[in-house]
């Protein structure tokens, strides 16, 4: 950071003759080996020093599946340097250089997986996921939000502060599938989307509802979410886990006793699976009433 004095002696072109930076410097690599980003190689990558790469490589991996991750390389890593030293207030003027040329051009750019037999494979870029992350919206991650408008995930995440189009590069959840996707290959967003599902403070629409578990148990794997500790049964209405049920076969309605069910889809052992919750078809005959 440039000292007051020669800020105001001298005019901006002088300072930027003499090698003073006036906007962030762009880190634009080729062909990057993911293990050297993961820290499981040994190599001398630049972006092997940017901030939280290696949980962005990590992403990365559990995107590519079950391919061999001894092969896995970015076609081409694009990143803004020294975004980590903004200053909390200053993320407005930040925001304006990012979205703006030349920079908006890393910041909405994508990355391409190549595995070792040939296939590419879409990927969220370094630098969109990692301000996604960040507290850059008025103190707000863009990950914690969503588009402003009408929405399908109203109650579930809050409208981004700003211009619409700033929070959609930033990240910000533009519907259901897009939520997904992240949370499919983040875990921490899955853990946090299912507790804002079990938030009683919210109230979700019946149709997100309908469709929400058995989506989301479509996608994640429960080895790597810890199931929640509350459970919605209603657009109004959440409960203890210990009082719920994944409906299975709903002419067995009268085993509830007193469990609240909740929707299994087309999969409900999934559902069952994600929640860690019984089956509605596992819990017992209820006692035959006195003669």
């Amino acid at each position: 950071m440039l000292d007051d004095e020669p800020a105001d002696r001298y005019r901006p072109a002088t300072l930027a003759a003499v090698g003073v930076l006036t906007s962030f410097e762009v880190l634009d690599e080729t062909d990057v080996d993911l293990a050297d980003l993961a820290g499981t190689a040994a190599g001398d990558l630049a972006a092997a020093d940017l901030v939280d790469v290696d949980r962005w490589a990590a992403t990365v991996h559990r995107i590519a599946g079950d391919a061999d991750p001894a092969g896995l390389r970015i076609d081409r890593l694009r990143a803004v340097r020294d975004l980590d030293l903004v200053r909390p207030g200053q993320w407005p003027a930040a925001l304006a250089l990012l979205t703006a040329p030349p920079l908006v051009g890393v910041l909405g750019a994508d990355a391409t997986l190549r595995t070792a037999a040939g296939e590419a494979v879409p990927v969220p870029g370094y630098q969109r996921w990692w301000l996604a992350r960040q507290p850059v919206l008025d103190g707000r991650r863009p990950i914690d939000t969503r588009l402003p408008g009408d929405s399908e995930l109203t109650g579930l995440y809050d409208p981004a502060p700003g211009p619409a189009e700033v929070a959609a590069l930033l990240g910000a959840y533009r519907g259901l599938a897009e939520l997904l996707d992240t949370a499919e290959a983040d875990p921490d967003v899955a853990a946090d989307l299912l507790d804002r599902i079990g938030d009683p403070d919210r109230k979700l629409a019946p149709e997100l509802l309908a469709v929400l578990y058995p989506r989301l148990a479509a996608v994640l794997d429960p080895e790597q979410v810890p199931p929640p500790a509350r459970i919605r049964v209603a657009p109004d209405r959440t409960v203890p886990a210990a009082e719920a049920v994944v409906l299975d076969r709903p002419w067995l309605l009268h085993r509830l006793a007193g469990r609240h069910p909740v929707p299994g889809g087309g999969d409900p052992v999934a559902v069952a699976d994600l929640l860690d919750l019984p089956l509605l078809s596992e819990l017992p005959e209820p006692d035959p009433a006195p003669q």
